[in-house]
């Protein structure tokens, strides 16, 4: 099978470009061929590109606009789903908050969660932490992000006091000894800040399949997470849900940094008294590699 991505997907650095890299990683390691020209399978995402002649478009949808602000985005998504001969949504919020806003749906469908290769796992050295119990969060920051709920969610906790400290792995600056920023740091550092770290919280207002979760999570962290979009989905029972949000598929004004810290708070004191093994093999990109080709050859 000759699969070719999109140029969109390809310089895209952010969480589907991450994904989009392992996944290309993957299904040439199965014997797919990835090609630039002539391809059987066209790849596509984030925007509508003419796929080539001959060929079918399985267009992936991570989510989609829901500010005012932004929904015009949202145009070229539709005309993505509704031109593509299969659609691959990565959460099955994905899949339902898209159809509810764009108004169109995949004719042929599948949902596939995304993966990491949990085969280096054992060959990364973990940083050397000076606390009693790490907290790691990872993400992009932004409001939607809720950095702000996240420090002062761990401020509130008993974690402090308990010898805890909480890592945002990312750019930023903190006044509290409790809580520090990595600055911009390399794929393998922020690997070696989760083999380090006891916990992992991502309060991120809609997320439909993030990438620092799935990694976590293999890396057999416990997470604390909010109630909506993909993340509770894909935590299962794996940590903690905290319910602070109300979503129903609506356009909003804009997303709020405004958790209840005595909310977070009891989370985190509970994750820290957590003594369940978090193991997730069905996380491993090798599923998610599996899955796609069997969707894509289903096409042809």
């Amino acid at each position: 099978m000759r699969i070719q991505f999109s140029n969109n997907l390809l310089r895209n650095k952010f969480g589907p470009g991450v994904f989009i890299r392992r996944l290309m990683d993957g299904l040439d390691a199965m014997g797919a061929d990835i090609v630039n020209s002539k391809p059987d399978i066209f790849l596509n995402s984030i925007v509508h590109e003419k796929k080539p002649v001959g060929s079918k478009a399985v267009f992936r949808v991570d989510g989609c606009y829901y500010e005012k602000n932004k929904i015009k985005n949202n145009a070229t998504l539709r005309k993505g789903v509704k031109t593509a001969d299969g659609v691959i949504y990565q959460s099955e919020f994905s899949k339902k908050m898209t159809s509810k806003i764009l108004g169109v749906s995949g004719k042929v469908s599948c949902v596939i969660h995304n993966g990491f290769d949990q085969s280096i796992i054992p060959t990364i050295s973990p940083n050397k932490k000076d606390c009693k119990f790490l907290v790691a969060s990872c993400a992009n920051w932004r409001p939607s992000k809720r950095p702000k709920s996240i420090v002062k969610g761990f401020l509130a906790s008993n974690l402090p006091r308990l010898g805890g400290k909480l890592v945002l792995i990312g750019p930023g600056t903190s006044s509290s000894p409790y809580v520090f920023h990595t600055g911009v740091v390399n794929e393998h550092e922020v690997f070696r800040w989760l083999k380090s770290a006891d916990a992992m919280i991502h309060l991120c207002y809609i997320d439909s399949c993030p990438n620092a979760v799935i990694e976590g999570l293999s890396f057999g962290l416990p997470v604390v997470c909010n109630n909506i979009g993909g993340t509770p989905e894909i935590v299962k029972s794996d940590g903690i849900v905290v319910n602070c949000d109300q979503y129903n598929f609506d356009i909003i004004d804009k997303v709020s940094d405004k958790i209840d810290p005595a909310i977070v708070a009891s989370a985190l004191n509970r994750i820290y008294r957590w003594d369940k093994t978090v193991c997730r093999d069905d996380l491993d990109i090798s599923k998610s590699v599996r899955a796609y080709y069997k969707f894509m050859e289903s096409l042809l």
